[in-house]
């Protein structure tokens, strides 16, 4: 099985290294330094990312993350959307 996200470039690699930030700061310092420190390094080649939709600002998009223990999901299919990017 082909791992995309082990082959992507630091630029992309950061970008979702700083989705996964946007999220897990909600949480506890503590807790979101932990959770946080699990998708940097080795652990982040045990990440998924599925995305569905358009690009477009405003446009119906889907997205997921997730590896063991973490599930990120975005589901924006309302016409005229906000999107968090």
């Amino acid at each position: 099985m082909f791992d995309l996200l082990a082959s992507i470039n630091d630029q992309r690699r950061d970008t979702l290294t700083e989705l996964i930030s946007v999220y897990v700061s909600r949480l506890l310092d503590a807790v979101a330094d932990l959770e946080l420190s699990k998708v940097r390094g080795e652990r982040f080649n045990g990440l998924h990312f599925a995305w569905a939709g358009t690009t477009l600002p405003g446009e119906p998009n889907y997205y997921r993350t997730q590896s063991a223990g973490l599930v990120i999901e975005s589901d924006s299919n309302q016409s005229q959307s906000q999107s968090l990017a």
